[in-house]
């Protein structure tokens, strides 16, 4: 799995296998944990690759942030929450393929997500 950024933008994409993204579900759902995450030798048209993903559960909706400055995404939310990333993740696996992604932007009234989060899109690898 990996995680590409456009530090302009803010945009990220996450790319993985069914597999990877099932189990991307389960860490969510479990609300805590961190994946070590794979390169790839050119991002384009992302600026670059961010090495880690760590799920932490608070309270609230979701917010998908990367530090500036940081090679570190971080997905925080309350359980409820995560719950239902985890469900739209695990369809997305499930259901997608490689010409489809998911976009998971905030919008007003938004289910699960934090007016602060950065756009993501999840691909299948």
């Amino acid at each position: 799995m990996q995680v590409l950024r456009h530090d302009t933008t803010r945009e990220l994409e996450l790319r993985g296998t069914a597999a990877e993204l099932t189990d991307l579900a389960r860490l969510l759902v479990s609300g805590h944990g961190s994946v070590d995450l794979g390169r790839v030798d050119d991002p384009a048209p992302y600026g670059r690759c961010l090495s880690r993903l760590n799920v932490v559960q608070a309270s609230g909706p979701i917010a998908v942030v990367c530090a500036a400055g940081s090679d570190e995404l971080t997905i925080r939310g309350g359980s409820a929450q995560l719950t239902l990333l985890a469900a739209n993740v695990r369809g997305f696996a499930n259901d997608g393929d490689a010409t489809s992604h998911l976009h998971i932007d905030h919008f007003p009234g938004h289910d699960y997500l934090d007016e602060s989060s950065e756009p993501l899109v999840v691909a299948l690898a």
